[in-house]
């Protein structure tokens, strides 16, 4: 058995719980089946948070932590390459994750990852677009067998926040690009599930609380990008409204692509009772 399964929707519509949920389902019922979570780094499919390098870029990415750290000296490469990957001639690596896992907070370490980053309109469209579906045909082809591999915002929400927020691409290109993606896995059994929401203002000030709670300003982050990308300065977006309108044009799109796509799909509707609001 080998499937891959998207969780897709708003943020804090409960993606992350929905693949946990389906985790425990898989292990209940196929209990000798692995199982890969987007939440395990790197993911084979995430674009986000990841800088390519070179090897000669890498070696000197590995030089500037233990030039930071020299205690780190025989185990750094090793740690480094529990967030990255080799694929062809390149290295893709978790940077934000590795830094914030053993508190390696430089500004010239931090920006020399940015540089070499392909979120945030930084590699360019058509590499971006070269490098994304690249890593999605390797994925294709090392799938393993009686896998199942469960990925939330991989398929909808990264790719359309990049194409839509930094590039600027309209309806129809976004949905060849989510088509091109899904035809490199066509002979994989896939399956979306969308949890689609009217509240989109409640469930954003919901999440923006239960993350503070947490510990995680993650509202101010989102609306940072938001105001700050391309889409969101054209269209004059600010605040908390901004954050709001952003997920409104990101939820029409994905209506769309939800009603032309191939793919096996189940819509769960979420509608916050009066407590949550």
């Amino acid at each position: 058995m080998n499937k891959v399964f998207f969780f897709e929707g708003i943020h804090g519509s409960g993606k992350s719980t929905l693949a946990k949920i389906k985790a425990e389902e898989v292990r209940h019922t196929y209990p000798n089946v692995h199982i890969v979570m987007r939440s395990e780094k790197p993911c084979p499919l995430d674009i986000c948070r990841l800088a390519i390098f070179s090897e000669e870029e890498f070696t000197a990415f590995l030089h500037m932590i233990i030039s930071l750290h020299s205690e780190f000296k025989s185990t750094i490469e090793d740690q480094v390459r529990q967030f990255s990957s080799i694929e062809g001639n390149y290295y893709y690596v978790n940077w934000l994750e590795f830094l914030s896992k053993y508190h390696l907070r430089d500004k010239n370490l931090t920006s020399y990852a940015l540089a070499h980053e392909l979120c945030d309109g930084r590699a360019g469209y058509e590499r971006y677009k070269e490098i994304t579906r690249s890593r999605w045909k390797t994925f294709a082809k090392t799938i393993s067998d009686n896998t199942v591999y469960l990925f939330e915002g991989a398929l909808l929400q990264h790719p359309i926040t990049e194409l839509l927020g930094y590039y600027e691409a309209d309806d129809s290109t976004i949905l060849q690009f989510v088509n091109a993606l899904l035809e490199t896995i066509c002979e994989i059994s896939t399956e979306l599930v969308y949890v689609s929401t009217d509240q989109i203002e409640q469930l954003l000030l919901q999440t923006a609380k239960m993350r503070n709670d947490q510990g995680y300003r993650w509202i101010d982050g989102f609306i940072k990008l938001v105001t700050t990308c391309n889409y969101g300065k054209k269209h004059g977006m600010s605040g908390f409204s901004g954050a709001v309108q952003f997920c409104m044009d990101r939820k029409r799109i994905e209506q769309k692509i939800l009603d032309q796509v191939k793919i096996k799909k189940s819509i769960i509707f979420r509608k916050l009772d009066a407590k949550e609001v």
